[in-house]
């Protein structure tokens, strides 16, 4: 469910970072900047992963294969994949708090914008994982994207956008989640 568009905007989206760590520019951030974005955007990813999993009170084998397939795309390396691993456990924990996190992530961002609907496009691939999307799932994706500051409106149009391409997925291979 994460590869054709939602792949190509994650790889597009990490794969940026990873070009920016050679190339710096006097205006731009630097690479030890890049880098930390990159790291961040890695991090938080898959902690508020693991923080939405956990949301209906059991995280199920589709959501961590969701979340591995992602790391695929992402061509993550032993080292980034162990540390994907441990960010995704962190954030199932009861006391993660999702509002520091998404506070650095924003940080991170402070010199150019965000790679938000990638991001949030990969946090959509785990909510339907198990093949429906909860309620308690729902509010925290929309607390998620209230945070970050993506409208409603823009929200709505990322999540019909997923669900149009999930269900094209899901015609086109003749299975159901």
């Amino acid at each position: 469910m994460v590869g054709g568009p939602l792949g190509a905007l994650i790889g597009a989206a990490v794969g940026h970072n990873f070009d920016q760590d050679d190339q710096k520019t006097v205006e731009g951030p630097s690479a030890a900047e890049s880098r930390h974005a990159q790291t961040t955007f890695i991090m938080t990813a898959f902690q508020v992963m693991g923080y939405l999993a956990k949301s209906d009170g059991r995280v199920s084998e589709q959501e961590i294969a969701t979340a591995r397939t992602i790391m695929d795309r992402m061509q993550l390396s032993t080292n980034q994949r162990r540390a994907a691993i441990d960010y995704f456990t962190e954030g199932k924990q009861s006391g993660f708090a999702v509002d520091t996190a998404l506070d650095a992530f924003q940080s991170a961002y402070h010199h150019r914008s965000a790679p938000v609907q990638p991001w949030f496009e990969a946090l959509l691939a785990v909510a339907y994982a198990d093949g429906q999307l909860h309620s308690q799932t729902h509010a925290r994706l929309l607390h998620i994207a209230e945070r970050l500051g993506i409208a409603r409106l823009q929200f709505e149009a990322l999540h019909t956008l997923f669900r149009a391409q999930r269900w094209t997925q899901q015609q086109r291979y003749g299975h159901q989640s």
